[in-house]
């Protein structure tokens, strides 16, 4: 696959991307929750996924990812933090992996552009598995409690 050796820049960076995405963390005001964690140990579980990145990516269809991240789902409903706090900081990983890349990597052919695009689907397809499945773990931590959609709302959105 082309894009393995974006991935392989990403792990080989983690320390810029983890560094970068921890300061967003721990600054912005959509996570409040992450403010409180020592920046050591936020740094510590970001920087293992991303060392980790093509590990996670290939085998994001299978059984040990979706237990890793229900887990830590649940572990996060236990320590208070937010499903929406969640969800940002899944996509400010994400998108500092996507920005690093783009800012590392110059497409000089059609097959590198292709390459990058490659790249990005994969890393939207694992961050979106990761994310649901951390957010099925946290619900059922939660007990499992849900809203009955009702038929014929006019609320719109999803």
């Amino acid at each position: 696959m082309l894009s393995v050796r974006l991935v392989r820049v990403v792990e080989r960076h983690a320390d810029e991307v983890t560094h970068e995405v921890v300061r967003e963390l721990q600054t912005s005001p959509r996570t409040p929750c992450f403010h409180a964690l020592p920046a050591d140990e936020l740094r510590r579980r970001i920087h293992h996924l991303l060392r980790n990145l093509g590990q996670w990516v290939k085998e994001r269809s299978q059984p040990k990812v979706a237990a890793f991240y229900e887990e830590l789902g649940r572990r996060r409903f236990h320590e208070g933090v937010p499903l929406s706090e969640l969800a940002i900081a899944f996509a400010s990983i994400k998108r500092g992996v996507r920005s690093h890349v783009l800012a590392s990597v110059a497409p000089a052919s059609a097959v590198e552009l292709y390459q990058l695009e490659e790249f990005e689907v994969l890393i939207d397809g694992f961050f979106d598995e990761a994310l649901y499945h951390t957010v099925k773990g946290w619900e059922e931590a939660a007990g499992g409690a849900r809203q009955p959609v009702l038929a014929g709302s006019d609320r719109g959105g999803v």
